[in-house]
């Protein structure tokens, strides 16, 4: 299982892909669902047309979920009949889950994962206007917005942590294939037979 609530910075697990346009950090946030602590979107106020990401890439070796706490506080020009918004979008290996944009409290979301290889993304994806410059006529002058997206409280079960060494390959077409117990003892122990695609046994 993998989980950050985020008191300690970002983890390793979760990373911000080249084409992201603004860093999510960790910061401080009044009513966090946990501690004090919680990581918000890029990119900044003034940066419009543009999108900020994290990621995560799991391998999952049985069925779990994700789940996790989130809130926005955005543009949403839908409410005045405006086809503009900025919004909080989470997506499971490109397929969007969760498209919110306005303002909610915080949020618990939970999703099945499969078992296998899954890439998990947050993004905040700003429009061309607003709340940026604040003259625009486009822009509702009544909105009040922090124009940012936040997670916490990330849990992914399920993922497959284990350290896998090769014990040995087979011929096309062999049925078996003898194997030696490692000398050096463990907690526990598991086999796992693969197809050999270039990358052996990779999840």
């Amino acid at each position: 299982t993998l989980s950050s609530s985020f008191e300690t910075g970002i983890p390793s697990w979760l990373a911000e892909p080249p084409d992201s346009e603004g860093p999510w950090v960790a910061t401080q946030v009044a009513g966090a669902p946990s501690g004090a602590t919680a990581l918000r979107s890029g990119p900044g106020r003034s940066a419009n047309d543009r999108a900020s990401w994290v990621s995560s890439t799991v391998s999952l070796s049985v069925p779990g979920q994700v789940r996790f706490t989130w809130r926005v506080s955005s543009e949403n020009c839908e409410l005045a009949g405006i086809e503009c918004g900025d919004y909080f979008r989470f997506m499971v290996d490109g397929a969007q889950l969760i498209s919110r944009a306005g303002v909610t409290g915080w949020q618990t979301a939970a999703f099945p994962l499969a078992p296998g290889r899954h890439v998990l993304s947050w993004a905040y994806q700003k429009d061309a206007v607003c709340p940026e410059p604040s003259g625009d006529p486009d822009c509702l002058p009544s909105q009040s917005v922090e124009d940012a997206a936040w997670i916490d409280d990330v849990v992914v079960e399920g993922v497959d942590n284990a350290v896998w060494s090769p014990v040995g390959t087979t011929a096309a077409g062999a049925s078996s294939r003898t194997w030696t117990v490692p000398a050096t003892a463990a907690p526990a122990a598991k086999v796992r037979v693969c197809v050999d695609t270039g990358a052996p046994c990779d999840p």
